[in-house]
């Protein structure tokens, strides 16, 4: 009999949500056992809407392994480490929103907690598990596009009555687009062109204005691979498209992506003809897929993809970048990797 991963969920805003209503849809192999907020109305609202017999305002009471296997982890991004950190010595696997952590030095010891407990740690990175995100990967490993030199993506968005609903976005440094939004861009950067050596990041005048940290910045990033990239991130722009728009350029070819579309363009070479393609990916939902995963590490012993280490990698980008807004100038991961 396949067993059911009883869960509990702790945070039950929006991510939380999405995350809920993911749990429900693979509701045979996971169980939504127990929740936590500390605004009690809506965790008591949300435990009659979803069905979960056990709520509380207060998240350690449910750090019982007697009673749970894993937390789900969605909070400010301030209190990911503490919360993590305390469900792992407690014996619990974790999968936690991203970012990992605020700093290195908060995500080294979260590190050294799984491995000392013996847990996992996932990184919720919907990107990972995204298929038109993978499709461009799938392309891009097959040589349609040849040797890559300049990648730019963009996040386009105004969200200015989300964020006035969430006020720790407005006041928290660690709100900001960069690391809000910006730590997905980097790691489908990383998917699509490797690993990052140095940063340049730029931030642009305040659309809203009580936005304690960036709400438009851009970073200039150099690859290991030589190759350059652009990452444009904004929750102030007003646009018909709003989402995630990138374009790749190779050698041999052009790459265009938006939602589940795709363009590739491959100019002519040897004898080969120019050829335009679109391609349109079939969605699913993201935060199922990464489930999925998770609980197919759970039950093989197996290393998730987006593991604690891997998405420590992200996080140093964008931290550089957080550096190098301060310092006016570029700013080489290794200097916080010493």
């Amino acid at each position: 009999m396949m067993k059911r991963w009883r869960v509990g969920l702790i945070g039950c805003g929006w991510a939380g949500e999405q995350h809920a209503q993911a749990m429900k849809r693979l509701d045979e192999r996971v169980a939504l056992a127990a929740l936590a907020d500390v605004r009690a109305d809506l965790a008591e609202t949300k435990a009659g809407e979803w069905q979960v017999p056990v709520w509380t305002d207060h998240y350690p009471e449910l750090l019982d392994p007697n009673k749970l296997d894993l937390v789900n982890i969605c909070l400010p991004h301030d209190l990911h480490a503490s919360v993590a950190i305390e469900a792992m010595e407690a014996g619990l696997h974790v999968l936690i929103e991203k970012p990992l952590a605020t700093s290195l030095a908060e995500a080294d010891a979260m590190l050294a907690v799984a491995e000392q407990a013996g847990v996992k740690l996932m990184v919720a990175e919907n990107v990972r598990y995204d298929r038109t995100y993978l499709k461009v990967v799938e392309l891009i490993e097959a040589g349609a596009l040849g040797d890559l030199f300049m990648i730019r993506i963009s996040r386009e968005h105004e969200m200015h009555d989300y964020l006035r609903q969430r006020p720790w976005f407005l006041q928290q440094e660690s709100g900001g687009i960069m690391v809000s939004g910006g730590i997905h861009d980097y790691e489908l950067l990383r998917m699509v062109g490797g690993e990052i050596k140095h940063v340049y990041g730029l931030t642009a005048r305040k659309v809203l204005p009580e936005m304690a940290a960036d709400d438009t910045s851009l970073a200039l990033v150099r690859l290991q691979s030589g190759a350059a990239a652009i990452l444009a991130e904004s929750f102030s722009l007003k646009t018909p498209r709003p989402g995630v728009h990138g374009t790749i350029h190779g050698s041999q070819g052009s790459l265009w992506f938006y939602k589940e579309q795709i363009e590739l363009y491959q100019a002519s070479s040897d004898g080969r003809p120019e050829r335009v393609e679109a391609m349109a990916v079939p969605a699913e939902n993201t935060f199922e897929a990464e489930w999925r995963h998770f609980i197919d590490c759970l039950e093989h012993d197996r290393e998730p993809l987006t593991n604690g280490w891997e998405q420590r990698k992200p996080l140093a980008a964008v931290l550089a970048t957080y550096e190098s807004f301060r310092r006016g100038e570029r700013v080489y991961l290794q200097e916080l990797n010493p």
